[in-house]
């Protein structure tokens, strides 16, 4: 059976509203606060975590599959071919991506983890080819923000 972006974008769907249940509904039922406390954690700590894993993958698998059914869509003859400085840019973006990814590190344990984090996500999209400032903050704003009520609020951790 072969994959399309139809395919991919449904089950994307499903996987969502799957994993947005067992985080919202089936885990508070079946787990109990203080279970692992010999531990130090919540009984409910890893499958949030496992879910919420699932949750964000299904969400990158419906955006590519919605962004890719768009751009067919409304595609062009053909796109012209990379020219040598694009070729080029191609083949350091993968170790420009672990130097960031490792400055991200380096920044979160010096100048704290939100603004580590934040500028792990901004560079990250500047790595990309994203350089309008009206995508960059609100993307590192949402995803920090999100970050922040899934620790305080479904995990029920303070992060630093």
């Amino acid at each position: 059976m072969t994959t399309t972006p139809r395919r991919d974008l449904l089950a994307g769907l499903a996987l969502i509203a799957a994993s947005a249940t067992a985080i919202l509904v089936v885990i508070p039922a079946q787990t109990r606060s203080g279970g692992g406390a010999a531990q130090g954690l919540e009984s409910a700590l890893m499958p949030t975590i496992a879910a919420s894993a699932v949750l964000v993958l299904s969400v990158v698998l419906a955006m590519q599959s919605l962004l890719h059914i768009l751009r067919t869509k409304h595609a062009s003859s053909g796109a012209p071919p990379l020219d040598g400085e694009a070729v080029a840019l191609q083949r350091w973006r993968g170790p420009a991506a672990v130097l960031v990814a490792v400055a991200g590190a380096v920044g979160m344990h010096f100048i704290g983890a939100w603004a580590g984090l934040a500028f792990v996500i901004a560079s990250g999209m500047l790595l990309l080819g994203e350089s309008r400032a009206t995508r960059i903050v609100p993307t590192v704003v949402l995803s920090v923000g999100a970050i922040y009520l899934f620790a305080e609020r479904a995990i029920g951790t303070a992060l630093p």
